[in-house]
């Protein structure tokens, strides 16, 4: 939260609350929250260090692991307990107490994509190529021999979604195929957000107007297709007037695939948080 990166949590009974920390940390950022909302995790720097360690709120602050050779943060927490953790020489843990454990071969430097709520399937992307990786095999290539790069991983640890610029593609993890949806140019979007069993996906719709670009929030379901969202609420007859610019920050999605958390532009034009039940 501004300059002095403090954690805040909101929920729906007791809107925005500003979290406890730890004496011996500061600048406190959270980067992930449980599919039930009751854990966060993130990072913080060591006072009057200068390496992060992975921390949690469960609601009260805790250590989740650090030391003083790397930097440590958080990037995902399942509902079993288990954290993503990512160190500062580009290494994907697990951690369930104890010692971290690689996810991947020490030799693999990747970033952490996601961790299903079992704490079993892992995700990531290999730093030299952005290509998707799981410990349960790696995505087939697209038709013309490129890899699946980035990506998300749903929570129950079945579906990965990545994109091209025409395409969304769905891998089931462990599968020999992919599922390859094709978007309209006025569409397209980079995936953000997945629901828990992969069947909606949200994410970001940039387009240049004017010489600006212009990005908007957009969703895919089965039974609906790829929409902006600003079409899916009016269609559901909810009122967006005063309001532009849905989708301006990274767009996420509920498990349960019903609620969608993003920012837009008020009347007089500042950002606010926006949350959206989906019509």
């Amino acid at each position: 939260s501004g300059g002095l990166s403090l954690p805040y949590r909101w929920t729906r009974s007791g809107g925005m609350t500003a979290l406890a920390t730890l004496e011996t940390g500061e600048s406190f950022w959270i980067t992930a929250l449980s599919g039930d909302g009751r854990v966060a995790v993130g990072s913080d720097f060591v006072k009057g260090g200068n390496k992060s360690r992975a921390v949690g709120w469960n609601p009260l602050p805790f250590i989740v692991y650090g030391n003083s050779d790397q930097s440590w943060t958080a990037t995902s927490v399942s509902s079993s307990g288990a954290v993503l953790l990512a160190d500062s020489a580009s290494h994907v843990f697990t951690f369930a107490g104890g010692a971290p454990a690689l996810a991947f071969a020490a030799n693999i430097e990747a970033r952490p994509l996601g961790i299903s709520d079992d704490g079993l399937i892992v995700a990531a992307a290999a730093n030299n190529t952005n290509c998707s990786i799981t410990n349960a095999g790696t995505p087939p290539a697209l038709p013309n021999g490129e890899c699946v790069k980035g990506g998300l991983l749903s929570r129950n640890g079945k579906v990965l979604v990545s994109a091209t610029s025409s395409e969304l593609v769905l891998w089931v993890v462990g599968s020999a195929s992919l599922q390859r949806i094709a978007l309209a140019e006025d569409v397209a979007f980079w995936p953000t957000g997945i629901s828990g069993d992969g069947a909606v996906v949200v994410g970001v719709h940039s387009f240049v107007q004017l010489g600006d670009l212009i990005e908007e929030a957009a969703i895919w379901d089965r039974a609906k297709g790829a929409r902006l969202l600003t079409k899916d609420l009016r269609d559901g007859g909810i009122a967006l007037s005063g309001w532009s610019g849905l989708g301006y920050s990274p767009i996420r999605i509920s498990t349960d695939g019903r609620v969608v958390t993003t920012s837009a532009r008020n009347a007089l034009r500042h950002h606010e948080a926006v949350r959206i039940v989906l019509p």
